[in-house]
């Protein structure tokens, strides 16, 4: 299942939580999440993460990933009220 919360935090912006129960990801895959070219997927391109971190940053945000095998992964986007705050 996939759960999508918006949190705000009332001085520096707001953060949007993707959450799964899927099989998680390994510690080393985690590490290189982001990482051009780098995929898991079957006819992946690796591209997906550096396109997204890179719209989330021109926006002034940070995105992160947590995971644990068996458990899901959690992506983390930040971002703040106004571009450059």
């Amino acid at each position: 299942s996939i759960t999508i919360r918006v949190q705000s935090d009332h001085r520096d912006g707001a953060r949007v939580v993707v959450e799964d129960t899927g099989k998680g990801i390994s510690e080393a895959d985690l590490s290189r999440i982001g990482t051009p070219f780098f995929t898991t997927r079957d006819g992946g391109t690796g591209l997906g993460v550096v396109l997204a971190r890179g719209v989330v940053v021109q926006h002034g945000g940070t995105l992160e990933y947590q995971s644990e095998i068996g458990r899901g992964t959690r992506a983390i986007v930040t971002l703040p009220f106004r571009p450059g705050a």
